[in-house]
């Protein structure tokens, strides 16, 4: 009997420590852009049906954060680092000039984001990679900012990205190439802009597939050029 309780505690010792029931991981978001944490807080508290302190957000309960119209001026490093489970961002309607590095471009961070709304902001440009890290995004709106250009390779990491919005910008040209990873791309929309392109034109070339390009005065699916 002592041989066997022996081999017995042996064996337990050997066992992972699992964690304590109940016991779940939480980020602190306590220094997050003002209006971002508040906005965060609200869908937790709407989803779990009480508040959380921001040191201690459950980020499993945080699906859909609409924080638009809040007059946001700028974003910061690290807002919405830890959301693994957000599948929507609004953040149209305020007033952000640019996205910071550091905001969407660590994979880690937003792994399951499928749509992000940054339209009706006064985006001027988007720095080189800003979304690298949302590997899952479907739907892009950057509709009504004041965007000049686009780096060619701004959307080089959205394979996945299904709709792009570009409405009503200030773009008067596109690099080469700028389009060529969006292996999934179904929509994309350039109205409102002084591009003076058709759907044959060599900037298409690079999209696999009948994608519906929206230009002025044009619609329909691009063809392969000749």
């Amino acid at each position: 009997m002592k041989a066997l309780l022996t081999a017995f505690f042996l064996a337990a010792a050997t066992l992972p420590v699992l964690p304590a029931l109940g016991q779940v991981h939480t980020i602190n978001v306590c220094d997050w852009t003002p209006q971002v944490r508040d906005a965060v807080l609200e869908t937790a508290l709407r989803s779990a049906g009480h508040t959380y302190d921001c040191g201690h957000l459950n980020p499993d309960v945080v699906w859909h954060v609409d924080a638009s119209g809040k007059q946001l001026r700028t974003l910061q490093a690290g807002d919405f680092a830890g959301l693994t489970s957000l599948r929507s961002l609004n953040l149209g309607g305020n007033q952000l000039t640019t996205v910071p590095a550091g905001v969407f471009d660590d994979s880690d961070d937003l792994p399951n984001l499928h749509t992000l709304h940054l339209n009706d902001n006064q985006l001027t440009a988007l720095p080189d990679g800003v979304f690298d890290g949302l590997t899952s995004l479907q739907t892009l709106s950057l509709y009504g900012n004041q965007l000049t250009a686009l780096a060619e390779d701004v959307f080089e990491n959205l394979a996945s990205l299904q709709e792009l919005d570009l409405r009503g910008n200030q773009l008067t040209a596109l690099p080469d190439g700028v389009f060529d990873s969006l292996t999934g791309l179904q929509e994309l929309d350039l109205r409102g802009n002084q591009l003076g392109l058709t759907r044959n034109d060599p900037l298409f070339a690079g999209l696999s597939g009948e994608v519906d390009i929206q230009l002025n005065g044009q619609a329909g699916a691009a063809e392969p050029p000749p």
